[in-house]
């Protein structure tokens, strides 16, 4: 009897030591449970929720009670219910990557999901859902990709700054010879000039030699336009301003291309307003921005077309507006003296638009161009407190629109010299 006694008290002793144990370790559990930052949801054998811990209750934005309320069926997304049915009748282990998880605010958030069938003994047959909140790991994967995008730009721009180095040194070693070819090769021209005036004045000329002497005459003149080209590219001149009518320099700047128009059999088409008001321009430079332009849109259209050629004054509208009128400082509503000279040509690449004010750019083939014209015109613009931005026509071809203040340059910046805006613009093109 002793003995039986002595062994019921140990087996009792044993099973309240065994409960101790499980109590304790099941406080160590709920330890680690609460600890984690992994959502941890057990479900039972029919799909109930038997536990949840405070890293669930953040991600589902659900206190305890209303998750445990919750059954199988009643989760979102479909695929999270599917999943742990298929652990509860398979008892094998499932995951998913990446899961988006409506939460208790309407909104959502994106989980990975583990689920585990329940293998212990001492519990019932069941699932474990485990949650890792993958906010983070977006918000750090698009950090990382914006400051890629960053570096990109950033190489990409120290690539465009390099080459405007080499473009500056370029433009530097052209100044330095700009003076050389003024006296080394204006000077020649200028004695043949002289020679073929001579010769036209003493000699008697067949039709045939008076075309060869016309064309000298031209070839002659194209030389010269290419070195006065080249020196008001490559240095800041003073501006000569006197008051000037602008549909008057128009007009000779035609009469200079006159015989050229002929022989391409391009129509031109004049609307020149009379109520444009006079304002100080050089009137040699202003020139030779319309005979730049004029003779661009007779190359573009070689032959058989049209040049129109508008003036006025005028408020501007918005998609009047382009890249250089938004740098020269001019706004929608603005009146301003508008310009526009359009032709029938081809028009222009869209690849080429942003590049056709650049030093040296020219869209004309090998030995036609020297890709100068364009940005001393835009030079000679700026220089005027104007702007020039060209664009295809919807109906086809191109054209170019200058504007310029109707009034004078204040007295701030005065005749000569060049204004903040022109000190901008050829820092842009260095």
């Amino acid at each position: 009897m002793a003995a039986r006694v002595d062994a019921h008290c140990k087996i009792l002793r044993l099973e309240r030591e065994l409960a101790q144990r499980n109590r304790q370790l099941e406080l160590v559990r709920d330890r680690i449970l609460n600890s984690m930052v992994e959502g941890v949801v057990g479900l039972d054998a029919e799909g109930r929720v038997s536990f949840v811990n405070p890293a669930a209750e953040r991600i589902l934005g659900l206190d305890a009670q209303r998750i445990l309320t919750r059954e199988l069926g009643d989760w979102e997304p479909a695929r999270l219910r599917e999943t742990a049915a298929r652990v509860l009748v398979e008892q094998r282990e499932a995951s998913m990557d990446e899961l988006e998880l409506p939460r208790g605010d309407g909104s959502s958030i994106p989980v990975e999901l583990r689920a585990a069938p329940v293998s212990d003994p001492a519990y019932p047959a069941g699932v474990v859902l485990v949650l890792r909140d993958l906010s983070e790991r977006r918000r750090v994967e698009a950090t990382l990709n914006r400051t890629n995008d960053e570096l990109t730009r950033s190489h990409r721009e120290l690539r465009v700054a390099q080459m405007q180095l080499v473009q500056a040194a370029k433009l530097e070693s052209v100044g330095r010879l700009a003076a050389g070819v003024a006296h080394e090769v204006k000077n020649p021209l200028a004695i043949v000039q002289l020679g073929l005036d001579y010769l036209e004045q003493v000699t008697a000329f067949d039709e045939i030699s008076r075309e060869v002497l016309q064309d000298m005459q031209h070839a002659l003149s194209r030389a010269d336009t290419v070195v006065r080209g080249l020196l008001d590219f490559s240095r800041e001149r003073g501006l000569d301003l006197k008051p000037c009518a602008i549909n008057d320099a128009i007009a000779q700047s035609l009469q200079l291309v006159r015989h050229e128009l002929t022989q391409r059999n391009i129509d031109v088409l004049t609307n020149l307003a009379g109520d444009i008001p006079e304002r100080p321009f050089d009137t040699d430079k202003l020139q030779q921005v319309f005979l730049n332009l004029f003779m661009n849109a007779m190359h573009a259209m070689e032959r058989d077309g049209t040049l129109v050629i508008r003036s006025d004054c005028a408020s501007v509208a918005a998609d009047q507006i382009g890249p250089h009128a938004a740098d020269a400082g001019f706004l929608p509503g603005d009146r301003l003296i508008r310009i526009a000279i359009e032709d029938t040509g081809p028009g222009i690449e869209p690849k080429d638009l942003g590049r056709l004010f650049d030093p040296y750019f020219t869209t004309k083939r090998q030995g036609e161009g020297t890709g100068l014209g364009l940005s001393v015109t835009r030079n000679i613009v700026t220089l005027h407190a104007g702007s020039i931005d060209l664009a295809n026509l919807p109906q086809g071809g191109a054209r170019a629109l200058l504007l310029f203040q109707p009034q004078a340059a204040s007295a701030d910046n005065p005749a000569g010299a060049a204004s903040p805006l022109f000190r901008n613009t050829a820092r842009r093109q260095a």
